[in-house]
C-alpha cells in the first residue's frame, strides 16, 4: 500500500512528534509558561508546515487503498 518512500516520510513525521513529546514531557517535569508557550507556538507550526499535509495524503491513499484491497487465494503448499 505504501511505497519505501512514504514509508520513510511517515517515520520522518514520527521522529518529529517523539521529538515534541519529550520537549513537552521536559516542560511537565520543569513548568515554564513561556517555554510552554513557545513550545505549542512550535509544535503548531511544524503541524501546519510539515504534519498535516503529508498526513493527510498518506490517509487518502490508504483508505483509497482499503477500498479496492482484495486477497489472493494462494494457498501455501507444503514442499517437505
Amino acid at each position: 500500500m505504501l511505497t519505501d518512500e512514504e514509508r520513510q516520510k511517515l517515520f520522518d513525521i514520527y521522529k518529529k512528534i517523539q521529538v515534541l513529546k519529550w520537549e513537552n514531557n521536559l516542560l511537565m517535569l520543569h513548568p515554564d509558561e513561556k517555554k510552554a508557550a513557545a513550545w505549542v507556538k512550535k509544535t503548531w507550526e511544524i503541524w501546519n508546515s510539515e504534519i498535516e499535509g503529508e498526513l493527510s495524503k498518506v490517509c487518502k491513499k490508504l483508505s483509497s487503498s482499503w477500498g479496492s484491497l482484495r486477497f489472493k487465494n494462494d494457498r501455501p503448499t507444503y514442499n517437505g
